[in-house]
């Protein structure tokens, strides 16, 4: 499905992939009739349906592939998987979200976190953001690798006091923490590029290190095993 269209019967599909491009509404879809189909999400969503987007209410995994969510809660069983580089403006997530390898989520108009964000599994994921946002929420970001990372396309990202931000990966600035940072692995967390600020806290263990580069200041709390 392509360009702007309003689907009112029942859409069946059987062993097949069906591909939810352009733009688009929950309401646009209709019905979904799907056994054993993947359901790739590659256009623009404008969320504003009552109850938001509920992944698993489809009969089958929702995968967001280079689309988009504009606004709205995104909930249900999860993972959201994302693959390719996707964007989120205006999102609350209430289920939990895997960013595939070699793939990235941007940021626009603020994410409100209330689940678990990981980052890569074997290979590298990316969280990024676009302009000055905010990521609030009582939710977690986990980083999987080492080539795992936050980092921006331009503006400031402030990390609010309920997300914690946890393992190992880089974290590039500028960015704003007045939540969590901490590392319980064996590897590095690294705090790389300039102007990043610490309002919160930064932890280690006793097994993991922290690298400090770049023009940052502290005025949290490091606690370093």
């Amino acid at each position: 499905l392509s360009g702007t269209y309003t689907q009112a019967g029942t859409l069946t599909a059987n062993n097949s992939v069906v591909n939810l491009g352009g733009s688009f509404t929950l309401a646009d879809l209709g019905a979904l009739n799907l056994t054993n189909t993947q359901l790739n999400h590659t256009g623009t969503l404008t969320n504003n349906a009552p109850g938001g987007l509920d992944i698993g209410s489809f009969g089958t995994e929702w995968r967001l592939v280079g689309g988009t969510i504009l606004g709205g809660s995104v909930n249900g069983a999860g993972p959201l998987n994302v693959t390719g580089n996707s964007k989120v403006s205006g999102v609350t997530f209430d289920t939990d979200v895997q960013v595939a390898n070699s793939s990235s989520l941007t940021i626009e108009n603020g994410l409100t976190l209330n689940s678990t964000l990981a980052l890569g599994t074997s290979s590298w994921g990316y969280l990024r953001w676009q302009g000055t946002q905010t990521l609030d929420g009582t939710g977690k970001v986990t980083f999987s690798n080492a080539s795992s990372s936050l980092f921006p396309v331009s503006g400031t990202l402030t990390i609010e006091s309920g997300i914690e931000v946890e393992g190992y990966g880089q974290l590039v600035g500028p960015w704003i923490n007045r939540g969590t940072l901490r590392n319980t692995t064996t590897n590095t967390l690294t705090l790389s590029g300039s102007g990043w600020v610490n309002e919160g806290l930064i932890e280690t263990t006793s097994t993991g290190d922290l690298s400090w580069t770049g023009a940052g200041t502290n005025n949290g709390v490091l606690a370093l095993g």
